[in-house]
């Protein structure tokens, strides 16, 4: 896995990392924690053998193994669970992320919004100034 983009849902830091296809995968352990699915030996097992593979990894000089889901099973875990953090992250999903991607074909987190203005000001200008410098280095 080449590189590992943050993203959060609630207070849950669930990184993506990306295979080289550069297709996304969730580590099984953060997702149950953010719906709050305790057993993750029965969540992997709900899977497709397709929907999970192991990343063996060093950190601090220690072997570690790590297991991870593809996104379809991030959503057939989150579907599939009725407990009220997955119907929480089903709600956003469903009514924010996708409808959000049909509508402009990606997704974008809502700006922090403050109330000083001239703070509100600056944060509106920076993700500008980001954006126009993507949309500048796409071009390209």
């Amino acid at each position: 896995m080449r590189n590992i983009i943050p993203f959060q849902f609630d207070m849950h830091q669930c990184p993506v990392r990306l295979d080289d296809q550069g297709l996304p995968w969730w580590s099984l352990l953060d997702i149950c924690r953010a719906i709050t699915l305790h057993n993750t030996t029965d969540a992997a097992k709900r899977l497709r053998p397709h929907e999970t593979t192991i990343l063996d990894f060093v950190e601090d000089g220690m072997p570690r193994r790590l297991l991870l889901v593809n996104e379809s099973g991030l959503y057939r875990l989150i579907m599939r669970s009725n407990k009220a953090e997955a119907e929480r992250f089903q709600d956003w999903l469903c009514q924010e992320v996708l409808p959000q991607i049909r509508k402009t074909g990606r997704y974008e987190m809502a700006r922090p919004q403050v109330k000083d203005p001239a703070i509100q000001m600056l944060i509106d200008m920076a993700v500008h100034l980001d954006t126009v410098r993507a949309e500048a280095a796409e071009a390209k």
